[in-house]
């Protein structure tokens, strides 16, 4: 073979070898994940699935995105949705009040305590206040499934793929207005799936410093094991909904409600439906 020749097929090969590699990313980033798939089924055959889903112990609930502004009085996890969300999302409620939420495979959860207590506020009184502590435990990246085994590199910002948001806040019992003080705050901070025990803050002014208060405050109420469990039956939620959809699937010999791949954009407002 001719040197002209070789290096003539060389570059051909070269040639088709990078245009198959930018087809595998295109179809990478775009085809949709078996666990959207299965939600978005699931979602649009809701009659069919209900009543197992309610034997399971759940309320069911669905978040239409596109359907319009949301208020104050809203749920404050699907502020998540926000951007890059277009098509329904399931929310599972159990008998704890504790929310389950499923897009593109398990998302998030998300819960609300109160307690009645005598708390300080920056006036240096005490006050008998209604104390309201939201928590929520959700993907880095919503329109990614979610990981079973995190096997980035500690080093990276994948390796820290979820993301912690504590807030407690304080409301008056004589004025039902909102009272500020030491105790009330907001705290997040991402942590490795793999075990919740690795985290990291991103951004701010002191990242370490804003990492380990809220590492701290978080872990005052659950522990390493108990996110893990939380994170775990999340996936355990998401198998058995994609299990109901396979066995449809096996039953009729196709797919219903089959959708193209999650819907990305900005600046999208979202509410209850």
């Amino acid at each position: 073979m001719k040197i002209q020749d070789f290096k003539s097929h060389l570059w051909f090969t070269v040639g088709a070898l990078t245009v198959f590699t930018v087809i595998l990313l295109i179809l990478k980033f775009t085809w949709p994940s078996k666990e959207y798939s299965s939600i978005q089924s699931v979602i649009e055959n809701l009659s069919d699935y209900r009543k197992e889903i309610e034997s399971w112990g759940y309320q069911i609930g669905v978040f239409d995105p596109l359907s319009g502004d949301m208020s104050d009085e809203d749920d404050s996890a699907l502020i998540n949705y926000a951007e890059g969300v277009y098509d329904p999302v399931l929310i599972l409620t159990d008998q704890t009040g504790g929310r389950w939420y499923f897009y593109n495979g398990f998302d998030q959860y998300a819960q609300e305590t109160e307690c009645i207590k005598t708390a300080p506020t920056w006036g240096g009184s005490e006050e008998v206040q209604r104390i309201v502590t939201e928590f929520q435990l959700f993907k880095a990246h919503l329109n990614h499934p979610p990981l079973k085994i995190n096997c980035a590199r500690p080093d990276k910002r994948d390796y820290y793929d979820m993301e912690i948001e504590l807030t407690v806040s304080g409301y008056s019992l004589k004025t039902g207005k909102r009272v500020y003080g030491p105790e009330f705050n907001h705290y997040f901070t991402n942590y490795c799936s793999n075990n919740f025990k690795e985290c990291r803050h991103f951004g701010g002014l002191d990242p370490v410093k804003l990492n380990n208060n809220a590492d701290r405050e978080i872990k005052k109420r659950f522990t390493a094991e108990q996110l893990s469990e939380l994170y775990r039956q999340g996936l355990a939620l998401q198998d058995k909904l994609m299990a109901l959809v396979q066995d449809k699937i096996s039953d009729n010999g196709s797919d219903t409600g089959k959708r193209t791949g999650p819907e990305r954009g900005v600046g999208v407002k979202k509410r209850l439906g």
